[in-house]
């Protein structure tokens, strides 16, 4: 899997010189360590440390005595550790029996409903349509499984050299919606392609838990939506009306997952509508203030392919704006570094 897939966690932790766990200067090991255990006894020789123990001195480190955002004394695997812990004290997720609820600080900002059995029926026509892509899009299915970064980074430049604060902070978004998509797909649990038609015939494995909603479509979405507030500062809503190329990546992977046969297009659309409203809802909480006027809503009374007009109608402008709780600090001065990473987004 790579360092920075579907799923990435501690893996975020390695960067340039090896994982945050290796020596300085090579990898972490018991060769090494035992190398180093007779370094000490060669060079150390006897060490009575009690003459420090001095109660009038008060030893100060830096590091360990600076303002609670400066993070620059940990390494990529635990300020990440450290970021998810934040972020996932905000969200939750709940639902009934076909309905599905997120909230931020207990404030619901978008829900789902299972849309009934005729619809998914219905989508079997784009099945059959969409799987004539398939030779083409094989490579791109198979590695989306479990990296969708690596293609984002395409687009952005994402690496733990300029970036390494955005790289971070998109890896700790899409655990957040791994985290969040798993009880959404249980409230909302819908059969899979093949559980309709055995003809659909998935190229790749078919996962156990709902189709409805996208989890890729989810992640991709809510990924697209924060690199598209760091890159020009503007929200889902402009940035699906606009084309962005963020969006445009996120519905492709969307869409390779029809493609393959695990997934209908309806699928991605309600998983799309989710990401843009948690993208929409983290920069908020990391900004401070108020969500965007953004009635994020999913209504399926038709049979929908998935394609950036059927977004865009589901991304309603509203006046209404929804209060949300100032986010930690720690929080806020990660979102400034990582904006200060795009100047040409004005974000230095």
């Amino acid at each position: 899997m790579s360092a920075f897939g579907k799923g990435q966690g501690k893996g975020q932790g390695k960067g340039q010189g090896g994982a945050d766990s290796d020596l300085a200067g090579g990898e972490a090991g018991a060769a090494l360590s035992g190398a180093i255990a007779m370094t000490h006894d060669a060079i150390v020789n006897h060490w009575d440390p009690s003459n420090l123990c001095d109660p009038t001195k008060n030893a100060t480190f830096p590091p360990f005595s600076g303002p609670l955002e400066d993070l620059t004394y940990l390494g990529n695997t635990n300020q990440a550790d450290l970021i998810d812990s934040l972020l996932h004290m905000s969200f939750s997720a709940s639902g009934t029996d076909g309905e599905a609820v997120l909230q931020i600080s207990g404030k619901p900002f978008v829900s789902l409903k299972r849309p009934p059995p005729q619809t998914f029926l219905c989508q079997l026509i784009y099945l059959r349509s969409y799987a004539d892509l398939r030779d083409d899009r094989i490579n791109e299915i198979d590695l989306q499984i479990d990296d969708l970064m690596s293609f984002f980074g395409a687009i952005g430049m994402l690496n733990t050299g300029r970036r390494r604060h955005s790289l971070l902070l998109l890896g700790a978004v899409q655990r957040l919606a791994i985290m969040l998509e798993m009880p959404v797909k249980h409230y909302c649990r819908a059969p899979r392609p093949i559980d309709y038609a055995p003809e659909v015939q998935p190229i790749i494995q078919t996962p156990d838990h709902s189709s409805f909603p996208s989890g890729h479509a989810i992640e991709a979405h809510a990924i697209a939506t924060v690199l598209h507030y760091l890159m020009t500062g503007h929200s889902a809503l402009e940035g699906v009306a606009a084309n962005a190329m963020p969006f445009r990546l996120a519905q492709r992977i969307a869409v390779n997952r029809t493609i393959a046969g695990v997934h209908f297009p309806v699928d991605s659309l309600a998983g799309a509508v989710m990401g843009c409203a948690l993208g929409d809802a983290i920069v908020a909480l990391m900004q401070g203030g108020k969500l965007p006027d953004i009635e994020h809503k999913l209504n399926i009374d038709e049979n929908p392919d998935f394609v950036r007009l059927e977004l865009l109608a589901h991304l309603t402008p509203t006046e209404a704006k929804t209060d949300i709780p100032q986010g930690s600090p720690i929080l806020t001065t990660f979102w400034d570094k990582a904006k200060a990473e795009w100047p040409s987004a004005g974000g230095a």
